[in-house]
C-alpha cells in the first residue's frame, strides 16, 4: 500500500468489519484469501476507503492512493499486434499517452481508447477500468487498403504520372490503392521513364529514377527541311527542263530547230540544276536520317526498392510495469 503523501495510517478490514492489519504507509501485509476493504487516514486529508477487493492466492496487489487528487486510480495495459502503435485515451486531440505495449494508471470508470499506427487501420474500444483488478486491452490491427509511392529523380521537378494522371512533381509521395500501377516520369530535355510499380497495403515503395538527357533533334529537322526544299526545287526545275525539251522535240520533228537555238543550252542548264538539286538533297537526307537515329545516351532507368512500413514517429510516454492497483483522494 502506497500513499501520497506517505505516512497515512492504513487499516485493513474483512467483509464483517474485523480489523486484520494496521500500519503507516508505505504498508505491506500478507493476507488470507478473501474480500477486504482498505482504509487510509491522514490528519491533513479526508479518510479514504476502497471498495471491497477480492484477494486470491499467489497474487501481489499494489494499491496506490493519491490523497491530494480525490479520485481512485485503476490500472490499464494496452497491447497491440503491432508494437509501437500510438495510444490515445478519452481525448484524441490531447495527443497520445505513449506507444504499445502501454501501462497506464487511470481513474476508475469507462474510458475510450484509440490505437493507431501509420499504414494500419485505427482501432477504437471502450474499457471499464476497475480498482479490484488490472485490465489488459489486446488489439488486433489490419493494414489499410492503400499503399504509397515514394518517387525520386535526379531531375528535381520532373512530372510524375500514375495511370495517365499527373499527380505531382519529384520528389513525391503519392497514395493509391494497393496493386500494380503504370508510372512514368518526364522532364524537358530528358528521356521519359515508364514502368509498372506494385504498391503494397500500408507500405511505401520507393522508386529512384535516373533520367538521361534526350538528344537534340534540331539538326535532323534542319537537314530534313533542306532536303525537302532541294528536292522540291529539283522537281520544279526538272519539270521546266522537260517542258523545254518537249518544245525542242516538236520543232525538231517539224524541221524548224536550228543548232544555235538558245533553248538547247537553257534546257541543259535546267536539267543539270534538277540533277544537282536531287543529288545534294539526297546527301542531306542521309544526314537527316543519321541525326534522327543518332543517340549517344542510355535510356532513363529506375530502381525499385523493397516496400517498407509507413514511418512511425518515435513516441515516449508514461508506463508502469508489473501488477498494480490504485486509488486517490
Amino acid at each position: 500500500m502506497q500513499t501520497n503523501p506517505p505516512g497515512a495510517q492504513i487499516t485493513v478490514r474483512t467483509e464483517s468489519g474485523t480489523v486484520v492489519a494496521t500500519g503507516p504507509s508505505p504498508f505491506a501485509q500478507t493476507l488470507d484469501r478473501g474480500t477486504y476493504t482498505i482504509e487510509a487516514q491522514h490528519p491533513e486529508f479526508r479518510t479514504s476507503q476502497t471498495e471491497p477487493l477480492e484477494f486470491a492466492a499467489g497474487i501481489v496487489h499494489v494499491v496506490r492512493v493519491e490523497l491530494a487528487q480525490g479520485a481512485f486510480l485503476g490500472f490499464l495495459r494496452v497491447v497491440s499486434s503491432q508494437p509501437g502503435s500510438k495510444v490515445f485515451i478519452d481525448d484524441h486531440a490531447e495527443g497520445s499517452h505513449g506507444v504499445t505495449p502501454l501501462s497506464q494508471q487511470l481513474t476508475v470508470g469507462r474510458h475510450h481508447i484509440w490505437v493507431e499506427r501509420p499504414g494500419w487501420r485505427p482501432v477504437e474500444s471502450n474499457v471499464d477500468v476497475t480498482l479490484s483488478r488490472p485490465i489488459t486491452l489486446r488489439v488486433t490491427q489490419t493494414r489499410i487498403d492503400e499503399g504509397k509511392l515514394d518517387i525520386r529523380a535526379n531531375v528535381r521537378g520532373a512530372k510524375v504520372f500514375v495511370d495517365s494522371h499527373q499527380v505531382g512533381v519529384t520528389p513525391l509521395e503519392h497514395e493509391a490503392l494497393a496493386g500494380p500501377h503504370i508510372v512514368w516520369v518526364e522532364a524537358d530535355g530528358y528521356k521519359t521513364w515508364e514502368g509498372t510499380v506494385v504498391l503494397h497495403n500500408g507500405q511505401i515503395t520507393r522508386v529512384d529514377v535516373d533520367m538521361q538527357p534526350a538528344i537534340s533533334r534540331t539538326p535532323a529537322y534542319i537537314a530534313s527541311g533542306f532536303t525537302v526544299a532541294l528536292v522540291t526545287a529539283g522537281v520544279i526545275v526538272g519539270l521546266h527542263a522537260n517542258s523545254i525539251e518537249d518544245g525542242l522535240r516538236g520543232d525538231r520533228d517539224d524541221g524548224r530547230l536550228t543548232s544555235n537555238d538558245p533553248r538547247i543550252f537553257e534546257g541543259f542548264l535546267y536539267s543539270l540544276g534538277a540533277d544537282v538539286g536531287f543529288a545534294i538533297g539526297g546527301v542531306i537526307g542521309i544526314f537527316a536520317v543519321y541525326y534522327f537515329l543518332r543517340d549517344p545516351y542510355e535510356d532513363s532507368e529506375a530502381t525499385q526498392r523493397r516496400p517498407v512500413d509507413y514511418s512511425l514517429s518515435p513516441m515516449l510516454g508514461p508506463g508502469l510495469a508489473g501488477l498494480q492497483l490504485g486509488g486517490a483522494l
